[in-house]
Parts: C-alpha cells; structure tokens; sequence
C-alpha cells in the first residue's frame, strides 16, 4: 500500500525540513514572460555576440566552410584588431582567407562597405570572380546571403541582401572617392606607398552607421575601421620593411594590431603543397633560387623582427 507521505499537502512534507535532493530550483522567469518574438531576438542578440567575437566557428557553423588550424587563428585575429599585418608563403590560400572573412564580416555587421586594393585592378577583380564567385557561392548558407554579383571589365562588386558590400579597385590616383570601413591590401608590397598613403588609407574616413547608433546612449559604440595587409615575402630594402618593423612595435606595446609571417613549411604541413612539388621545382633547369628563398624563408622575417626582444623564440613558436 502506498505510504501515508505520498498523500500530504506540501506544507505538511516539509514540516521537517526541505529534502534538498529534490529542492526546486530558483529560476529566473523573465524569460518565460518574454513573448516568443522577444525570446527570437534575445537569442539573436547572443548568437550575433558570440559569432562577431569568434569569427571562424560562424564560418564553420553557418557558413559550413572547414577550416585548417592555422586559418582559423588568422580569422580570429582579423576580426579583433583594427591593423593586420600577414606575410605568408605562395601556397596558403592567402587569397582564399581574404574572400571568407571579406564575406564573413559582411554578414555580421550589415552594411559594412569592404574595399580590396591590390597593384592592378585584375589581381584584386580575380578575388570576387574566382573565390567568391566560383568557389564560395558553392555554400548554399552564403550563396543567400549574396544578392548580386557584379563583374564587368570596369567593375567588380559583391552585394549583400543585408545592405553590405565587397569591391575591387586598383591602386591608383583615379580611385579617388572611394569609401570603405574595411581596406584589404592584396600583395600591398606591390603597391606604391604614396598611393597607399594619399589615397587608400583615406577610404577609411567613414565608419560604419548602424541605426542604433543615432541613439543617445549607443553613440559611443562607434566601431574602428580595419586595415588588412597580406603578401608574399620581398627584400628588406623595400618599404614594406618598415612597415613591419613599425607594426611589430605597435603590437609588443600592446595596441590592437597583429603581425603574423608563415612560410612554405605551413603549406607542406596540411597539405596544401607538396614535398615532391619543392622538390621538382629546385631540381628544374630555370629554378631561380632567389625566388625560392623569398617563399621558404618568411618565417625567417619573424625571427629578424622580434631578435632584439626574445632572441629567435618567436619563429620556434610559429612553427
């Protein structure tokens, strides 16, 4: 027969004291009065945090694009910091990155106006045409992101439902006008400093403008435009030394900026180049060994770089 305690009020099965094993549980229920519209945008608002704060898991997530080990490091630093400096060996699908997180980003923060400069229009026309395009537009997540695609000979231009937009210019006097609030600098070693500096960094006078930041208490919330330059490895005569040596400093003094240098070695490791291919190549009887050593020794930059600081350490640990 059941016990006479099955049949109580609760009052009275607590008369001794709570049973702690089945103490009920204090939860908050402002959530279960929200309406279901409001419980909708509530996790919106922690989905969008948790993606804008972790770029390469919305890539994999949503987007259902796999990502190597060393892309998904990269991705994360090029979406928290204002000044990106990577110097990478042919082969790491530097062109690649640029259209995911180009794409990535444009999804995210609606109405972002990004801007690909390279030394001739073609280069950078080749990373809407080719990447995005033909390979990126293969995922059905972001292929719906995308409304259009403009390519022309005079134009070449990626444009999102969500009001943002990707396009290619060239790195001359006559792209004045333009205004960006994300400028990616493909193979910036070849294009001309003063180009760069009178007429590309300029782009970037113009932030982003969401509507909630023409509210009173949002409007410190302004968000700080994004530089972005990737190329293969050159001599230490030219400019874009200096600049890397000034990034360096930026980055041991703690500001927002990251400098990253990968070599051959990164390829060979996931397989996205060849032992046999280097092999064939240095064998070959018009092998150019300048050449060659401008894509092995990349990583070399890093430890020329961070000598005075930690004396080599830092290349042992990028490898």
């Amino acid at each position: 027969m059941a016990g006479y305690s099955n049949y109580q009020v609760d009052r009275n099965k607590n008369s001794k004291g709570q049973n702690y094993l089945v103490k009920t549980k204090q939860v908050s229920k402002v959530k279960d009065n929200m309406s279901k519209d409001e419980r909708m945008r509530l996790q919106i608002k922690k989905w969008t945090t948790f993606y804008r704060l972790n770029m390469h898991r919305f890539i994999e997530h949503y987007l259902g694009i796999e990502l190597f080990f060393f892309q998904k490091i990269l991705l994360f630093f090029m979406n928290l910091n204002t000044f990106v400096m990577i110097v990478a060996a042919r082969g790491l699908s530097k062109s690649f990155m640029i259209a995911i997180f180009a794409c990535a980003r444009c999804i995210l923060y609606p109405g972002t106006k990004v801007i690909i400069a390279s030394g001739v229009k073609k280069q950078a026309k080749l990373i809407i045409t080719e990447k995005i395009e033909k390979e990126l537009m293969q995922y059905p997540n972001l292929a719906r992101e995308i409304k259009q695609i403009k390519s022309s000979s005079n134009d070449a231009t990626v444009i999102f439902h969500n009001g943002s937009t990707i396009e290619a210019v060239t790195s001359s006097e006559n792209s004045r006008g333009y205004r960006g609030n994300i400028l990616i600098a493909e193979e910036f070693r070849m294009i001309d400093e003063t180009i760069l500096n009178t007429v590309l960094k300029p782009f970037l006078n113009v932030y982003r403008q969401p509507p909630f930041l023409k509210k009173e208490k949002y409007k410190h919330l302004t968000e700080e435009n994004i530089e972005l330059y990737i190329s293969s490895a050159w001599y230490t005569s030219h400019w874009m030394w200096k600049s890397m040596q000034n990034a360096r400093d930026m980055m041991l003094k703690g500001k927002d900026v990251a400098i990253f240098s990968l070599d051959y070695l990164t390829s060979i490791h996931h397989g996205l180049l060849s032992k046999k291919r280097i092999q064939k190549e240095r064998e070959s009887s018009d092998f150019d060994e300048i050449s060659f050593e401008k894509v092995r020794y990349n990583g070399d930059i890093v430890d020329e770089l961070c000598e005075p600081y930690c004396s080599g350490v830092c290349n042992e640990l990028l490898r």
